[in-house]
């Protein structure tokens, strides 16, 4: 029997100003050169981030900077857990030092912002842990969240490449959702939608994200959604 897909339709204690010390330099390339920013939060205890964490850079010698902005709804982290804020991209710049603007976050807890860079030229399948690896081209990335056993996805500013935390659902959500559609007479069923993304279970068992790509066609990922996958 065919299996059933989902017809589409539209639908980041106050730690003060955090410098980096010195310049990080990305990989040369004969390329545009492009460095991408991992943003992290290192939890020393159980801590609550509420608000925006802004994240700047500054091209050695001067010129070409920018910030990142990143907002944060009431996200829960545990004590020793590292959480994924999200990401951008730095073109152009082969030596920049980062830092962090915090006046708009309430940290209710305690812990340090961090940050990783990585190279961003090659055009390969991204390496962080998303589940749609393969597609470098879509703005909406899926991971698994190890804690609650449930789905992040958070949407890309196609331009920046920052990356914005727009769902968040937990292993009994998907379950239940997975469970009515699933059921006898049961229909493709919405688990959570934000702005332009939106998390289905569909009658056949799997899983499906709804977003764009940025030329505005729809960007459909099916995948498997049972318990520890």
């Amino acid at each position: 029997m065919a299996m059933k897909r989902l017809i589409w339709f539209p639908s980041v204690l106050i730690l003060g100003i955090i410098m980096m010390s010195g310049f990080l330099a990305a990989p040369a390339a004969a390329q545009e050169i492009c460095s991408r920013v991992h943003v992290f939060f290192e939890a020393s205890e159980a801590t609550t981030l509420d608000g925006k964490l802004s994240v700047g850079y500054e091209q050695r010698g001067g010129g070409q900077y920018g910030f990142v902005d990143f907002w944060l709804d009431e996200e829960e982290i545990a004590a020793g857990e590292t959480f994924r804020i999200g990401a951008f991209n730095i073109s152009g710049i082969d030596s920049f030092r980062l830092f962090f603007k915090d006046g708009q976050i309430d940290v209710d807890g305690n812990g340090k912002f961090s940050t990783q860079v990585t190279d961003c030229t090659a055009a390969a399948p991204a390496e962080d842990g998303r589940l749609n690896r393969d597609d470098a081209a879509s703005l909406a990335v899926i991971y698994l969240n190890t804690q609650t056993g449930g789905y992040d996805v958070y949407l890309v500013n196609s331009a920046t490449g920052s990356g914005d935390l727009v769902i968040r659902v937990t292993r009994a959500e998907v379950d239940a959702a997975r469970a009515a559609a699933t059921a006898p007479g049961g229909v493709n069923t919405l688990i959570e939608a934000s702005g332009t993304a939106s998390l289905w279970a569909l009658t056949s068992g799997e899983c499906q994200r709804n977003a764009f790509y940025p030329d505005g066609k729809p960007d459909v990922f099916i995948f498997a959604c049972t318990a520890n996958p």
